[in-house]
């Protein structure tokens, strides 16, 4: 029910002991290399691990990819006394540049006062802002000191009306032309002025002239997108579409730093607002970090997601709300109580609304308005659970108010609980009857239903200024500042942002009810009389953020705050709405544009959320592909076209490529030798080979010519070449490649700027994504400190965010949550279970240990010693516990089959020491066939086919124990590439050949390179295999070989060592995707 809910809305081993694709070569004890900056901002990662793999400096700790990060808590108090410090000295500086321009420039003062706004860190020079302000203010008014330019006029009229002066826009009278009332025409070239003019016209009270500046501004910026350079039109672009006032401070500011400060000030005069600004940034995530921590603890500990299971578990969307609009660092505890609230107005919205029925629902609502304990024993029990809950909740935020400010609000927060379930309860009449409401009727409960009554109340008493009497029953008679954001909000929902939402409940809305009443108005002119509606209550929402009232500014900027929210959730729903559009609408037109969307799609990391309609282009293509033959003699569209039929499974023949072969050389023709958008084209779809012979042809074509052309293409695109020749599509991890493709390529792909969209879809959907991983992160971490392996057994490797990793990569897809973070968890024990056979174990305890897991019995472990004890327990535990979950969730048992895997792990550890052991070399069959099972693939692919729960049959179950094709392949592709000689410097005990060494034994006449091109051969017949399995129809579920698809995909990001013996592949990949939001 969000349409009734405006406020809802990141080794190898060469033998012995064998290597997992998760268990990092390692110099006995020495730690995996891992990105500092990655890792120091996933704040929970043991510094410890950062400082044991490497020689870095506490200075490049903290400075790595060039932000400026708080250390962690072990640091040496030096060096957090050295940050602190040079915090403090830009701080100074900051400071003096405020006061020497203030006794200079008021021009100067105002732009180094607008720049610290929109680098987000204006709190922190309140004093001296107010100062200078209030000095220019005098100048401004007493001597008339602005000039004739339109950037200045528009300047100093927008900030002195930010912060609260009276100050008229009659001041850009002289920019009207007398004759005509408009805009002078002069202006339109001025684009510094225009920005400037059209950010200063949302700061609209209900002037005309302030409307009649946003459409002439709108208007000539947007036509200077055409002809302006690339840069520029971006800037100019995205202040068109998030204007400073209407958007959300914190998300500006990234912006800006990220893609605009430096061409502001390309002279470097200003690096230090740069520098304060990502070190204050970066201060002020790690305090929200800690905040969500509290709030997924607190959310956990109500089990209310098990005792209420139909209600919404997003602890980490309720926190975003208080995080947008109250974000100044020191209300860290009114966040914290207002998530809470906002939790609450979800779980009572989705009793409303999916499970109770009228005559509960009004028993309940009874219950909250006489806010009394005794009232609930005619509630059922889940309401009884929401009731106490809520009163528990409610009454606490009632305590903190009384302690901190000597005020008891229990009577006002109960009332504004009883005020929303009565709105809830008259909706859901409306809709039982059947009667609908007039429009007013509506709006005026749909104001109270969106919820911000509930949150500006409880932010009132948690912030704590203005405590009066008056203020107290002035803000229960739900004051025109909250009447008017929830305005804003709802209308912008019935425009549509939640009109793919499939939950019950009255399913009106205002512009329907409008239509109902003027019959004769179409649905355009509707959608026009809301949106007016929307701005004209803006206005009024300004005029009481920037007047003088009896709340406190912070209350009603808050409330502001609320309004530019919904404006951003929205825009999201609507950018998912134009591209199934524009999949849509280019099917009907042209094949190639429609493959062209979807490859786009996928090359931004965006196409889960179009599955189906990708799914339904696809096939109508497809038809025409076999039927008609409308594929012509373009080497691009044909490969385009061959790669993502066979990429989706459609039985598709490279013989397509035959026509770009020469009859007589038999190989490709020169003429396609200079065609560079053909050649990536060709050269993507050459590694998706089953097995064909052209496809092979093709590679060694495509690549050819494409090294070649790095020598004369311009660098853009020469880099854009070398990073294809070096990581194709089907080779590498896609949201490691999206992030790429965002960053270097997409805007060079689409100048005309018409896809503009995908650009802004795929950078929300990422940063939404990523704080996901952030949370699963979390919850892996606090699994890993609470069972104490790290410390029971101290000579096993602490790497949980590695193993984490390992999982991001093998099932990225958001909804897979709980399988990445359970199967993180059996990750670790490979390694564990791998550093017991490597560092510690003889052979004596590890043969009792092999047994006793073939066993999988707890009896059998009395003869092991205490280590080993600990470590089987550990595993049996949490064996036991993904069994249970896979039952729980899918009705069936794995553990004999997850055991069974388990033993077959040690079973292939146990071999390669009795070889170590004994001195005996196997062959090289026997050695890759046993070191495939030490792998570690067959033990993540079993785990990862229950978890996910497809497929679950009597006759799969009995063909995974048996080691099928597609495991086997991946299992191969990872030993081979590790044989090659990425661990070659690993000092591990145990059996040190390698497949390579054992074929160069067994051919004595094969020379080094011989025996490493057949490794490499051989790599590239398994992945032929492989392809194979991932693009036929099999018994196994296709997410499921896709998974061992993303296996044997991070061979590149886990054996790329430079010469230190580090990881930089993995260090990026781990900042990536897990720090660094776009």
């Amino acid at each position: 029910m969000d349409k009734m809910l405006s406020i809802s809305s990141a080794l190898p081993k060469s033998f012995l002991p064998s290597f997992s694709p998760f268990v990092s070569p390692k110099v006995h004890h020495q730690l995996p290399c891992i990105s500092p900056a990655a890792t120091i901002r996933c704040t929970a990662y043991r510094y410890k691990e950062l400082t044991t793999s490497h020689s870095y400096s506490y200075k490049e700790l903290t400075t790595s990819h060039g932000h400026h990060l708080l250390p962690p808590i072990d640091a040496p108090e030096s060096f957090k006394h050295e940050l602190q410090i040079k915090h403090s000295k830009s701080l100074s500086t900051v400071r003096d540049m405020l006061l020497i321009s203030k006794e200079g420039s008021s021009l100067e003062s105002m732009v180094i006062i607008d720049k610290l706004q929109q680098l987000g860190i204006d709190h922190l020079f309140i004093e001296e802002i107010g100062s200078t302000l209030s000095s220019i203010y005098d100048k401004y008014v007493h001597d008339h000191e602005h000039v004739g330019d339109l950037f200045q006029s528009t300047l100093f009229f927008r900030l002195f009306r930010e912060h609260g002066y009276d100050v008229s826009p009659n001041m850009l009278n002289k920019f009207i032309d007398n004759k005509s009332g408009e805009f002078k025409l002069s202006s339109s070239k001025d684009i510094k002025g225009l920005l400037s003019l059209y950010e200063a016209s949302h700061l609209n009270n209900g002037e005309e002239i302030l409307r009649k500046a946003k459409e002439f501004s709108s208007k000539h910026l947007w036509d200077s997108i055409q002809w302006l350079e690339t840069k520029y039109a971006k800037q100019v672009r995205q202040t068109l579409e998030h204007p400073y006032h209407m958007s959300i401070q914190r998300y500006k500011a990234i912006q800006y730093i990220a893609n605009h400060y430096q061409d502001d000030h390309q002279n470097g005069c200003q690096d230090v607002l740069l520098e304060l600004a990502k070190s204050e940034f970066n201060r002020v995530q790690l305090l929200h970090q800690r905040e969500l921590n509290e709030i997924l603890s607190w959310w956990k500990n109500t089990r209310l997601a098990q005792d209420l299971s139909f209600v919404r578990d997003q602890p980490l969307k309720w926190y975003l709300w208080p995080l947008t609009v109250v974000p100044h660092p020191h209300l860290s505890m009114c966040r914290i109580e207002l998530t809470k609230a906002i939790a609450f107005i979800y779980i009572i919205d989705d009793i409303f609304d999916v499970h109770g029925t009228l005559e509960e629902l009004s028993l309940f609502t009874q219950a909250i308005n006489k806010w009394d304990l005794s009232s609930i024993d005619v509630l059922p029990n889940y309401m009884k659970v929401c009731y106490n809950a809520l009163y528990k909740i409610t009454n606490e935020i009632a305590d903190i108010t009384l302690k901190e400010y000597g005020w008891n609000p229990i009577n006002t927060l109960s009332k504004s609980w009883a005020k929303l379930c009565t709105a809830f309860l008259q909706e859901a009449k409306w809709f039982a009857s059947g009667q609908v409401p007039n429009k007013d009727e509506y709006l005026r409960n749909a104001v109270i239903s969106s919820g911000v009554f509930i949150v500006i109340v409880h932010l009132f008493f948690l912030m704590g200024n203005g405590l009066t009497k008056e203020n107290v029953e002035h803000i229960e008679e739900d004051p025109s500042f909250i009447s008017y954001t929830g305005t804003i909000l709802r209308l912008w929902d019935d425009l549509g942002s939640a009109k793919d939402e499939n939950q019950n409940g009255f399913d009106g809305s205002y512009m329907e009810l409008y239509m109902k009443e003027h019959p004769q108005c179409s649905a355009k002119e509707a959608h026009d009389h809301v949106m007016l509606i929307i701005s004209r209550t803006w206005e009024t929402l300004n005029k009481e953020s920037f007047s003088q009232t009896s709340f406190p500014r912070p209350l009603v900027r808050a409330s502001v705050n609320l309004a530019r929210m919904d404006e951003l959730q929205i825009k999201h729903s609507e950018n998912i709405s134009t591209v199934r559009d524009m999949i849509l609408i280019s099917k009907e037109v042209s094949p190639l544009e429609s493959m062209v969307i979807i490859d786009k799609l996928q090359q931004l990391g965006i196409d889960h959320l179009f599955v189906e309609e990708i799914g339904s282009t696809l096939s109508s293509i497809y038809d025409i592909y076999i039927h008609d033959h409308k594929h012509d003699d373009d080497l691009f569209q044909s490969t385009l076209f061959f790669r993502l039929f066979r990429e989706h499974g459609y039985d598709v023949s490279p013989n397509m490529l035959n026509k770009f072969i020469d009859n007589k050389s038999g190989e490709f023709k020169l003429s396609s030798s200079k065609d560079i958008k053909g050649l990536l084209s060709l050269y993507e779809a050459s590694h998706l080979n089953n097995g064909e012979e052209i496809l092979r042809k093709a590679k060694e074509f495509s690549s050819k010519h494409l090294w070649d052309s790095i020598q004369w293409l311009e660098t853009k695109y020469a880099k854009q070449v070398r990073q294809t020749l070096e990581h194709p599509y089907h080779m590498s991890i896609q949201r490691y490649k999206a992030r790429q493709y965002i960053a270097n390529h997409y805007q060079d792909d689409n100048q005309n700027g018409c896809q503009d969209v995908l650009l802004e879809l795929a950078k929300s959907e990422f940063n939404s994504v990523q704080l996901l991983h952030q949370r699963e992160l979390k919850e892996v971490l606090s699994w890993w400190k609470n069972i104490g392996l790290a410390q029971d057994l101290s000579f096993v490797r602490d790497q949980p965010l590695k193993w984490y990793v390992g999982s991001l990569t093998v099932v990225p897809h958001p909804h897979l949550s709980m399988c990445r973070i359970e199967l993180t968890k059996a990750i670790a024990f490979i390694y564990i279970i791998d550093d017991i056979f490597d560092v510690h174990g003889t052979l004596e305890e590890l043969s009792l240990f092999t047994q006793a897991i073939n066993k999988w019995d707890l009896s059998a472990i009395e003869v092991l010693p205490n280590y080993m004890k600990i470590c089987y327990n550990a595993l049996y535990k949490i064996t036991n516990e993904i069994a249970d979950i896979t039952l729980k969730e899918y009705g069936w048992n794995p553990i004999n089959t997850l055991s069974k895997s388990w033993a077959k792990l040690f079973n292939a550890f146990l071999q390669e020491v009795k070889w170590f052991a004994s001195g005996q070399v196997p062959n090289k069959d026997d050695y890759l066939r046993n070191a495939v099972i030490s792998s570690g693939v067959f033990i993540v692919i079993v785990h990862l086919f229950f978890l996910m729960g497809n497929g679950l049959t009597k006759e799969n179950v009995e063909q995974i124990e048996k080691d099928p094709s597609f495991i086997y392949h991946t299992g191969a592709i990872l030993r081979l590439w590790d044989d090659l000689g990425s661990a070659k410097d690993e000092n591990q005990n145990g059996f040190d050949g390698s497949y390579m060494e054992l074929y160069m034994k067994e051919h004595p006449q094969c020379s080094t390179k011989e025996a490493h091109d057949h490794v490499i051969l051989m790599i590239s017949r398994a992945w032929e295999t492989l392809n194979k399995e991932s693009f036929s129809q099999t018994s196994f579920p296709q997410p499921l070989v896709r998974a061992s698809l993303n296996l044997a995909r991070m061979v590149r990001v886990m054996y790329s060592y430079d010469d230190d013996h580090h990881l930089p592949m993995l260090d990026d990949h781990v900042f990536s995707l897990l720090h660094h939001s776009l």
